[in-house]
């Protein structure tokens, strides 16, 4: 991995949970509230949305925050799984079952001790979708070909861009599952409802591709304006794809003037999207995250809860003479989870 790589890494580490759910909008922050009081339990939660608006982080957040983040998490998008073998990909299959058939267990064994997503669950076939009610309602399943039953231990969430109860409504999805699997609904709300956010996001990916490609880049404040004024009909997916886009062909040489265009900027010419920016070598948390050394009064009311935490946790840390097991167990974290937070705060005993 060379260094520009490693500095991503180091980015994409420094976040655990629903600090990965940049944004300072009511909306997130609700969402993110919401997802710290669920975790814990093992409820169905469905995860409502839009394409690309970050269905499978608000899962993974979910799992780091629950009892099982040391387990495995599995995410499998449906809409990627051919008719013919999500069965088998889901519940695995035994040797003999069809031709060439060899046994290997499926997704949700694999997610055993975790939890396993679903991604566009709208995509299951109805005689799939049976057969997930019944694991749901029994915790156990069999094999594609087999006899056995299993019981795995497993959460399950799920994910949709669709209204499933309309689908329900019109015979297009299993009324019992739908029930099952819909206990807590998580609606997560497309990138043009929260246009406050799209400033944090758009300065956090600038940072992070422009580490990655090896440049030193910032946004100035006219392309800001205009990406703020964009409907983003992809959501953060196409505002990450779009940032991407531009700092890979800024000072690119004869670069295809149509490449230039697909970009959303309503700027032809990318020396008015970025100025020259020198990053420090350890990555720096987007403004309304990163804990600053400011006076008491003076910080934010979510700067001086993450201080309070830090402080906390340090303490308890200390207390066991840097024991994180067994601070983890006071705290009633994860070993992960405490890690990961130390990591963040900078702290390394």
């Amino acid at each position: 991995m060379n260094q520009n790589a490693k500095k991503v890494a180091t980015i994409a580490e420094t976040y655990y949970g629903v600090e990965r759910i940049l944004g300072d909008s009511p909306k997130i922050k609700v969402l993110r509230d919401r997802i710290i009081g669920i975790a814990p339990t093992d409820a169905s939660v469905i995860i409502y949305g839009e394409t690309g608006v970050g269905k499978e982080l608000v899962a993974q957040a979910l799992h780091e925050h629950s009892k099982r983040a040391n387990g495995p998490f599995v995410p499998v998008d449906l809409s990627t799984l051919a008719p013919t073998i999500v069965e088998s990909e889901l519940f695995g299959v035994v040797k003999g079952a069809y031709t060439d058939a060899k046994t290997r267990n499926g997704y949700i064994a694999r997610a055993h001790k975790g939890t396993l997503f679903l991604d566009e669950i709208q995509n299951l076939q109805i005689g799939v979708q049976e057969k997930l009610l019944r694991f749901l309602d029994n915790g156990q399943y069999r094999m594609v070909g087999g006899s056995q039953d299993y019981a795995p231990d497993v959460r399950i969430i799920t994910a949709s861009n669709q209204n499933l109860e309309k689908l329900v409504n019109g015979g297009g999805f299993n009324n019992g599952l739908y029930y099952r699997i819909n206990t807590v609904p998580l609606q997560i709300p497309p990138l043009r409802d929260r246009k406050d956010d799209i400033r944090l996001l758009a300065e956090y990916y600038c940072e992070v591709y422009s580490l990655k490609y090896g440049k030193s880049l910032a946004l100035l404040e006219d392309a800001l304006s205009h990406l703020q004024q964009f409907k983003w009909p992809g959501n953060v997916r196409e505002l990450r794809s779009t940032i991407e886009s531009a700092v890979v062909l800024k000072d690119a040489p004869n670069m295809p003037e149509s490449k230039i265009e697909r970009v959303p900027l309503q700027i032809a010419d990318f020396e008015a999207v970025f100025s020259a920016r020198q990053f420090n070598p350890e990555y720096s948390m987007p403004t309304s995250h990163k804990l600053e050394d400011a006076p008491e009064d003076s910080a934010p009311t979510n700067l001086r809860l993450e201080r309070i935490e830090r402080d906390h946790i340090i303490s308890v840390v200390k207390k066991y003479g840097l024991n994180k097991a067994r601070a983890a167990h006071e705290l009633g974290i994860s070993n992960k989870t405490l890690t990961h937070k130390l990591r963040r705060f900078g702290w390394t005993g």
